[in-house]
C-alpha cells in the first residue's frame, strides 16, 4: 500500500508539526511542489532535500541537530528546525550522518580553533563560545551514553577559562600567563564597546519600538516590508552593532504574534505554524467555563500551559493578548474578569 502524503504549505510549518511528535499517517510529508522539507519513516529524521538536517528522540525529548554548512535554502531549514525545536534538549553535531567518532573529533577540533581565536582576539572574549561547545560535547557523549578519553581529561582541568585555553592548546605555564594578559586587556576593549552599543540602542529607543510595531502590522495584513526603504537600512545598522555584542532589537522575530489566515480557516503564528479555526474556537470555551486546557490538542499540536498570561505550545510562547485579539477578530465574547 503506498504511503500516504500530506503536504504543506511552508517549510517552517512542517518542521513544527515534526517538533511536536505529530505521526498522522507514518508517511512522507513535504512541502510544496517539490519536496523540499520531509520526514520519512515515521518521524525521527527531518530531511532538507536529500539531507538529514535533524533528528529527534521524543522518549528522551532530545533533538539532535546538524551544523554543517549547505546551500542557503538549507540553512534555513536548519533555523526552522533548531527554533521549532527550542522547548526540548538540543545538542548540535556537524552531521547526522557521520560516525560518532567523527562528529566528536569535529567537536574537539572546533574547540580547538576557538581556543585559537581567543588568545589572538583583541576586541572580545571567546569563552561563552568555548564552554558552549564543551557543555555541547558532554551533553552529546551522555545522550549516547559513552565515555571520551578528552573530555574525561577535561574535568581533571578548572573551569577557568584560562585553564581550559592552555589545556587545548598545550601551552606552558609562561605561554598561559602571557595568554591570561591578553584576554584580560581584551575583555576590558570588549567591554567598553559592549556599553556603547548598549548606548546606541538607548539613543534609538524610540525609533526601534516604532519599527518593531509596524513589523508587526506588516505581517497582520500580509503586506511586506520596503527593504530599501531609510528605516530598513537604520534598522539594519543598528542590529548590525547590537549582534556584534548578543544584543537583540528585533522583537518581532524573538516574540509570538497571531493572525487570520487570508481564508479565515486557520489561525496562523508569526513562526510559521497553524491551529484550525474552529479549534481555536474550542480553545475560547474552554476558557470562558474556567476549565484546564493542559495537554489539550490543538490540531498537530499539544497545550504545554497557561502560566502568567503566556500560553506555551510546543517551542511557541504566545502572550495572552494576542489570544484576546483573534478573539475579537472572530466574534468571540470577551473572558469574564
Amino acid at each position: 500500500m503506498a504511503r500516504k502524503k500530506m503536504c504543506y504549505q511552508t517549510s517552517s510549518e512542517l518542521s513544527h508539526i515534526w517538533a511536536n511528535g505529530y505521526q498522522g499517517a507514518h508517511g512522507t510529508y513535504s512541502t510544496g511542489d517539490r519536496t523540499s522539507v520531509s520526514v520519512y519513516n515515521g518521524i525521527s529524521y527531518l530531511y532538507s532535500y536529500r539531507t538529514k538536517i535533524a533528528q529527534i528522540d521524543l522518549d528522551k525529548n532530545v533533538v539532535l541537530l546538524s551544523t554543517d554548512k549547505y546551500s542557503n535554502t538549507t540553512t534555513k531549514h536548519q533555523q526552522e528546525a533548531e527554533y521549532a525545536t527550542n522547548h526540548k534538549e538540543q545538542i548540535f553535531i556537524p552531521n547526522i550522518e557521520e560516525s560518532t567518532e567523527a562528529n566528536l573529533n569535529h567537536m574537539k577540533k572546533e574547540i580547538f580553533v576557538y581556543a585559537q581565536k581567543h588568545i589572538k582576539a583583541r576586541t572580545r572574549s571567546y569563552s561563552n563560545e568555548i564552554f558552549a561547545l564543551i557543555n555541547n560535547a558532554k551533553a552529546y557523549v551522555k545522550y549516547l551514553n559513552i565515555k571520551v578519553d578528552w573530555l574525561k581529561a577535561l574535568e581533571k582541568v578548572n573551569h577557568d577559562i584560562d585553564d581550559v585555553i592552555a589545556f587545548f592548546l598545550g601551552l606552558s605555564e609562561e605561554e598561559k600567563i602571557k595568554a591570561e594578559k591578553a584576554r584580560k586587556k581584551a575583555e576590558r576593549e570588549h567591554a567598553k564597546a559592549h556599553k556603547e552599543a548598549m548606548k546606541l540602542i538607548e539613543d534609538n529607543k524610540d525609533f526601534l519600538e516604532k519599527y518593531n510595531a509596524e513589523s508587526v502590522r506588516l505581517w497582520r495584513n500580509g503586506e511586506k516590508r520596503n527593504y530599501r526603504s531609510d528605516d530598513y537600512i537604520a534598522f539594519r545598522k543598528i542590529e548590525e552593532v547590537a549582534r556584534r555584542y548578543g544584543l537583540t532589537i528585533d522583537s518581532f522575530n524573538r516574540g509570538t504574534f497571531l493572525r487570520l489566515s487570508d481564508d479565515g480557516e486557520n489561525i496562523e503564528t508569526s513562526h510559521g505554524a497553524k491551529i484550525p479555526t474552529t479549534v481555536a474556537k474550542g480553545l475560547w470555551r474552554r476558557l470562558q467555563r474556567n476549565e484546564s486546557i493542559d495537554g489539550m490538542s490543538l490540531g498537530h499540536y499539544t497545550v504545554n500551559s497557561l502560566e502568567n498570561g503566556v500560553l506555551t505550545v510546543g517551542c511557541h510562547q504566545i502572550p495572552f493578548s494576542e489570544l484576546e485579539i483573534i478573539a475579537e477578530l472572530l466574534g468571540l465574547e470577551k473572558l469574564s474578569a
